[in-house]
C-alpha cells in the first residue's frame, strides 16, 4: 500500500480513505470492499453537518504530501506510518467562514482550484497549475474525474475549468442533502475507490442530472456505484489516500 501519486485520482485499487466518522453506513460499505478508513473527528467549534468533513480536515497534494487540521493531529503518527509527510495547521478550524476552509482546495492531478484568500498561505502549490476561484468551498464543489476533467455545481469553477482547456460538466444545485444547510455539494458525496469506479454516498438517481453525470463518467471509463436507498448526501467526500 502506498500514497496516491496524484491526489483524488487512483490508478489502482484504493486501500485507505479518509471519511467522516459520522458516515456509519458508508464506512461499513468501504469495509466490505477491503478499504481501510481514517475516521475524521468532528471539530468542536463547527456545529452543523460539516463538523467532521474530510474535505475540511485533510488536504492531499499528491504522493506523500498531506496537510491535516489540528483536530486530526492525533492521527498524524498513523498517517506517517503509511508514508505521508504530515503537516498540521497552526490554528484549529472555526465555524465562521472562511475559518472553516483553510484546507479546502480541489487538487486534480497537477491542477488545483482554490480561493487564495481563504486557503492557508503556508501550503506550497509550486508544483501545481493554480486556478484561482472565488469559491472557498472548492474541494466540496468539485468531483475529480481525470487529469483534465471535473464535475462541478459551481459556475465560477466551471467557467475557469473551460478557460483552462479542461473538460467540465456543470450540474444543478439542490439535490444533495447536507445536515444543517440548504443543500450539499457534488464533491462532498463521492470519491474514487479505484481507477474505474466512483462511489456515491446515496442513490445517484435522486439527482436530476444523474444521466448527465453517468454519461460524463462513462466517457472516461468510470462506472457509478451508489450505496443506500437514501438521496445523495454530502458527508465531506471520500478522500482516497493510499492504493494497492
Amino acid at each position: 500500500m502506498k500514497p496516491l501519486e496524484k491526489a483524488n485520482l487512483p490508478t489502482g485499487d484504493v486501500k485507505l480513505v479518509a471519511v467522516s466518522a459520522q458516515a456509519g453506513e458508508l464506512i461499513k460499505v468501504l469495509g466490505c470492499y477491503g478499504i481501510g478508513v481514517i475516521r475524521v473527528s468532528p471539530s468542536p467549534k463547527i456545529i452543523d453537518g460539516t463538523a467532521s468533513h474530510a474535505d475540511l480536515h485533510l488536504l492531499h497534494l499528491g504522493e506523500n504530501e498531506l496537510w491535516i487540521s489540528r483536530e486530526q493531529s492525533d492521527k498524524a503518527a498513523q498517517l506517517k506510518s503509511y508514508g505521508f509527510n504530515v503537516k498540521i495547521l497552526t490554528e484549529p478550524l472555526d465555524s465562521s467562514y472562511p475559518l472553516d476552509v483553510p484546507l479546502n482546495a480541489a487538487v486534480i492531478g497537477d491542477i488545483v482550484f482554490f480561493n487564495p484568500k481563504t486557503v492557508c498561505a503556508d501550503i506550497n502549490f509550486a508544483d501545481k497549475k493554480v486556478i484561482s476561484v472565488r469559491q472557498g468551498y472548492s474541494k466540496c464543489s468539485v468531483c475529480a474525474v481525470g487529469d483534465n476533467a471535473v464535475i462541478t455545481d459551481d459556475t465560477g469553477i466551471y467557467s475557469s475549468a473551460l478557460k483552462n482547456g479542461m473538460d467540465a460538466l456543470l450540474i444543478e444545485k439542490g439535490d444533495i442533502k447536507l445536515q444543517g444547510r440548504d443543500y450539499g455539494f457534488i464533491g462532498g458525496c463521492c470519491g474514487m475507490i479505484n481507477s474505474r469506479t466512483m462511489l456515491f454516498n446515496g442513490n445517484l438517481e435522486s439527482h436530476r442530472n444523474a444521466k448527465d453525470i453517468e454519461a460524463f463518467l462513462k466517457n472516461y471509463g468510470i462506472n457509478c456505484l451508489s450505496i443506500g436507498a437514501y438521496p445523495l448526501t454530502d458527508i465531506g467526500g471520500i478522500l482516497p489516500l493510499c492504493q494497492k
